[in-house]
């Protein structure tokens, strides 16, 4: 794992395990918008994780990209096992 790809992986992993409780999961899949969640993660730029850097992206490589996406999964997985 390169450094943007430890940077990435250490973010998404500690804002969504922070943010997200087996409540919040639950609420967001009865269809209630998790702003202050959404917020977090655009605060952060990974809305705009694989954008190019020119276009205020971060220029991530779709490797790097998956890092989001496996922490949304992760979290998911490890609240609904823990509740």
């Amino acid at each position: 794992m390169n450094d943007t790809q430890r940077l990435i992986d250490d973010t998404v992993t500690r804002l969504f395990g922070e943010a997200v409780s087996a409540e919040s999961l639950a609420a967001a899949e009865q269809g209630t918008w998790l702003g202050e969640l959404w917020d977090a993660v655009e605060g952060h730029g990974l809305t705009m994780v694989h954008l190019d850097e020119r276009a205020g992206g971060a220029g991530a490589t779709w490797h790097e990209a998956f890092f989001v996406a496996r922490a949304c999964g992760d979290r998911k997985s490890t609240r609904l096992n823990s509740s």
